[in-house]
C-alpha cells in the first residue's frame, strides 16, 4: 500500500523538475524556430552532410524529403456522393498483450494474447472484433533466449512485434484476396507504436536480421497486394528533426562530431549545437502545424532503418489531429504514391475523429488483446485444473505468490 503521507512531499521535487524542464523546452522552442528558416534554405547542403557525416554524429537526425517548412491539409473523409474521399473504406488494425513467466506460479508459461479489429464503413458488414491467445512451454520460451541471446523481457516485446505484424497482414489479405476478392474498396492496415523494432546496444546483426525477416516478409505481402500500412505513434520521444537542425547550428565547418567535440563531457556540457536535451519533435511541430495539418515526409536514419528492403524502409510525418500530434510511419513504398499516402492519412484522421482522439480501430483492437487481473487468474486457475487431471503432482503456486494474494496481517 502507498503511504500517501510520506509521497506528498516528494512530489514537490518532481513538480520542480517538471517546471525546469518546461523552461528548458521554452528556450529550445525558441532556438528552434530561429534555426528553421536557416534550415530549410541550406537543407541540401544539410542533407549531403548528415549523409557524410551520419557515422560520426553524437546524434541521430532524420533527412527531410520534402522542403522542411511544409505543411499539408490531410483531405477530409466526406459521406458517399459528398467529396473527393468518400467514407466508404475498410481498417484493419492489430495489437497485442501478455501474461510474462513467471517462476513462483504453478508452470513457467508464456501467454501472447493477439487482438483483431476490422471495420467496414459504409458497406453494410459486420465488423470483426475477436483475439486468439497463443500459449508456450519453458522450452519455447529457452530456445528463443538462446537463439536471440537477450533476456525473456526483450524476447517477448520483439516476438510480440513479429505476431502483431504477421496477423495484421493474414488479416488483410484474407479480405482483400479472392475469394473475398475486395480490392477495389480503399482500405488501410494499422499498427500501434513505431514500425522500426528498438533493439539493445548489444544485440548482434544477424540476431536483429532474424528478428526483422518475418516482419518484413509480411510488410511485403501488404505492398505487393498495394494495402497501405501506417505506424500510428502518441507521445513520441523522438527528437530526430530538432536533431537536424542541430546540423544548421554547428560551429564548425563539418559536423565530425568525433572529432569537434570528442573532448566534450557530454554529461556535464553541451556541444554548441545542442538545442534543448529535453524538448521533443511534437513540441515543435506543435507551434507550426493547425488541426488536420500534417508536415512533409522525412526518412528515419536509425541504423535498424537501414536494415530493411528499400522499398520497406520507414518514412514518416508529423500530424495535428485536433487532440494532440503525432508522428505517422509508413513505408518508402507509400511514402512516394502521393495519392495513396493522401487517401491513408485521411482515413487515419477519418479513425481519430471516430474514436473521440484516438483510432477507433486501433482502440478496438487493444481492448481485444488486454488481459485483465481476472483473466489472469482464470488463465492460472484452468491451468492448475488441467495439470492436476491429466496427473501431475505437486501442483501449486509458491508461498511468495501465495501470499501476494493473500495477506495475513
Amino acid at each position: 500500500m502507498l503511504n500517501f503521507k510520506s509521497i506528498a512531499p516528494k512530489l514537490v521535487k518532481m513538480t520542480d523538475y517538471l517546471l525546469s524542464v518546461e523552461a528548458s523546452n521554452d528556450l529550445g522552442l525558441n532556438l528552434a524556430e530561429n534555426l528553421f528558416p536557416k534550415a530549410d534554405r541550406h537543407r541540401a547542403k544539410l542533407t549531403e552532410l548528415l549523409q557524410t557525416y551520419s557515422q560520426q554524429l553524437f546524434f541521430s537526425a532524420a533527412r527531410p524529403i520534402d522542403p522542411i517548412d511544409t505543411a499539408i491539409p490531410i483531405p477530409q473523409i466526406s459521406a458517399p456522393g459528398s467529396g473527393e474521399l468518400r467514407d466508404r473504406y475498410t481498417v484493419f488494425a492489430s495489437d497485442s498483450s501478455q501474461i510474462a513467466p513467471d517462476h513462483h506460479e504453478i508452470a513457467y508459461c508464456y501467454l501472447l494474447n493477439l487482438g483483431r479489429a476490422m471495420f467496414h464503413y459504409h458497406q453494410s458488414l459486420h465488423p470483426l472484433l475477436d483475439s486468439n491467445p497463443l500459449v508456450f512451454d519453458r522450452s519455447f520460451a529457452e530456445n528463443l533466449i538462446k537463439s536471440w541471446k537477450m533476456p525473456i523481457e526483450d524476447v517477448m516485446v520483439h516476438y510480440r512485434q513479429i505476431q502483431a505484424s504477421q496477423v495484421l497482414s493474414e488479416m488483410a489479405l484474407r479480405w482483400v484476396l479472392p475469394p473475398g476478392s475486395h480490392d477495389d474498396i480503399p482500405n488501410l492496415a494499422m499498427l500501434s507504436g513505431a514500425l522500426i523494432p528498438w533493439f539493445q546496444n548489444n544485440v548482434s546483426l544477424a540476431v536483429k536480421q532474424k528478428i526483422l525477416s518475418p516482419i518484413i516478409a509480411a510488410r511485403s505481402q501488404l505492398r505487393e497486394n498495394n494495402i497501405p500500412l501506417i505506424g500510428y505513434v502518441t507521445a513520441t520521444a523522438s527528437r530526430e528533426i530538432l536533431n537536424f537542425l542541430r546540423l544548421a547550428a554547428c560551429a564548425y565547418d563539418y559536423p565530425d562530431c568525433e572529432k569537434n567535440c570528442g573532448h566534450l563531457n557530454l554529461e556535464l556540457e553541451q556541444p554548441p549545437c545542442q538545442i534543448s536535451p529535453t524538448l521533443k519533435d511534437r513540441l515543435f511541430w506543435a507551434k507550426l502545424l493547425a488541426p488536420g495539418m500534417r508536415s512533409g515526409i522525412w526518412k528515419s536514419n536509425s541504423d535498424v532503418n537501414a536494415l530493411f528492403d528499400p522499398c520497406e524502409q520507414i518514412y514518416f510525418c508529423y500530424a495535428n489531429v485536433g487532440f494532440e500530434i503525432v508522428r505517422l510511419e509508413f513505408p518508402a513504398w507509400l511514402a512516394f504514391e502521393p495519392q495513396l499516402l493522401a487517401r491513408s492519412t485521411a482515413i487515419t484522421l477519418n479513425q481519430v475523429q471516430k474514436g473521440f482522439g484516438y483510432p477507433i480501430a486501433l482502440s478496438e483492437a487493444h481492448h481485444q488483446a488486454s488481459i485483465r487481473g481476472d483473466d489472469r487468474s482464470y488463465f492460472y486457475s484452468l491451468l492448475h485444473r488441467e495439470m492436476i487431471r491429466s496427473g501431475l503432482s505437486n501442483v501449486g503456486t509458491s508461498y511468495k505468490a501465495a501470499r501476494k494474494r493473500v495477506s495475513v496481517a
